[in-house]
């Protein structure tokens, strides 16, 4: 019998990590222990890890690189894998350190994930390796004396460059609100213009080493948020020829090394996918790729540990967030044409394996809500979190 994998996840304070060490408790031979900046973060009371640390270190300096390596010591990590991106570049830059306390996964540098991660510098890079992508700009750029700006069709959206997860989001449809909203920005020069493509949304998730793509899922927005701009509410799982040929030609020229979440468009009008961005971290539907077939915190670290495997398939299932798994289901069930039908197909089974850190969460926005000044305070601390990572 081989020893179990240890595994510790240095950033148990931030929400991915949590659906991070729910895909690890379906591996087999695999023990975790969580590290956390949050005493209390919800990940502390899961079922699923074996140990907890918490630590005191505010910044992503030497500092919490040193506690990393202590709590790595301490747990005796056959493998350190980040799960948000924050942390991510800070295993990537001081992954030789980090190497002299535990293996690592596959990871890009620095320097290549800031890249990625910021909506402008990605497009120049789009721009370089020849992937279609939606025509973009700087604030800068914009001639706001034109009501229609030569290289740009309003309506516009603007994005903030280092936000994620649909924030920091706005449509424009003209040049005149374009430079009211920009005017009323601390920052206006951290946002991009970009032309709105209508068409449904694709996603694609990727494990990379070296420029070579060891595992992949795709998904196509089937129930779209109720809020604007933010992850669909439910995805169906498919192969898409000419997404999986865009990304691999990016990461072959790149040389692209670890996990990373793209975001596309179909565009209806031109009869091609664009590649809008990049999400150099774990993200929010990594569940649903696992319910597809493909675990990917646990390939990231077979990887690490040099274990060789054939690319993996996956099954063109449906899913649905937790939050909207019930409602959809029930719709389903009586008769509505909504695409959920089946429990198996949501987010929900991994709730009812591991209830406390849900019933955690829930409860302190009810006490956010009730308290004053608590819903301010939960939105300030949540773009401070989107700004970090």
């Amino acid at each position: 019998m081989t020893e179990p994998l240890s595994i510790l996840i240095p950033d148990g304070e931030h929400e991915l990590s949590l659906r991070v060490l729910r895909c690890l408790a379906n591996a087999p031979q695999v023990r975790v222990t969580v590290l956390s900046r949050d005493k209390w973060a919800p990940i502390r009371v899961s079922c699923h890890h074996r140990g907890f640390i918490d630590h005191t270190v505010d910044t992503f300096d030497d500092k919490r690189v040193e506690a990393i390596c202590d709590a790595a010591k301490k747990a005796r990590a056959d493998i350190i894998l980040p799960a948000a991106l924050p942390c991510t570049r800070l295993v990537a830059e001081y992954s030789e350190e980090f190497s002299k306390a535990s293996s690592l996964p596959p990871l890009a540098s620095k320097d290549l994930i800031n890249t990625f991660s910021d909506k402008w510098s990605f497009t120049q890079l789009l721009q370089k390796t020849g992937v279609p992508h939606p025509k973009s700009m700087e604030t800068t750029q914009v001639d706001f004396a034109r009501s229609d700006d030569g290289n740009l069709r309003f309506p516009v959206l603007v994005k903030a460059r280092n936000l994620s997860s649909g924030d920091g989001i706005r449509i424009c449809r003209d040049t005149h609100e374009l430079q009211n909203f920009l005017d009323a920005q601390e920052r206006p020069n951290e946002f991009i213009v970009q032309e709105f493509i209508t068409g449904p949304d694709i996603s694609s998730s990727i494990l990379a080493e070296d420029g070579k793509i060891l595992a992949q899922t795709t998904q196509l927005e089937i129930v779209p948020s109720h809020k604007p701009f933010k992850s669909p509410a439910a995805v169906q799982f498919i192969y898409k020829d000419e997404v999986r040929d865009m990304i691999q030609h990016l990461v072959r020229v790149t040389g692209w090394s670890g996990i990373c979440n793209f975001d596309f468009v179909y565009d209806e009008e031109r009869k091609e996918p664009k590649l809008l961005e990049a999400n150099p971290r774990y993200w929010r539907s990594v569940l649903g790729s696992l319910v597809a077939g493909v675990n990917f915190p646990h390939l990231a670290c077979r990887t690490g540990k040099g274990e060789n495997y054939p690319l993996p398939t996956y099954r063109e299932v449906r899913y649905s967030k937790p939050d909207r798994g019930l409602g959809l289901l029930a719709r389903g069930m009586l008769g509505s044409k909504q695409k959920i039908s089946r429990l198996d197909e949501t987010g929900i089974p991994f709730i009812l394996k591991d209830p406390l850190p849900d019933l955690l969460i829930q409860t302190t926005k009810v006490f956010q809500r009730l308290s004053p000044g608590g819903e301010r305070r939960a939105s300030i601390k949540k773009r401070a979190t989107l700004r970090a990572g």
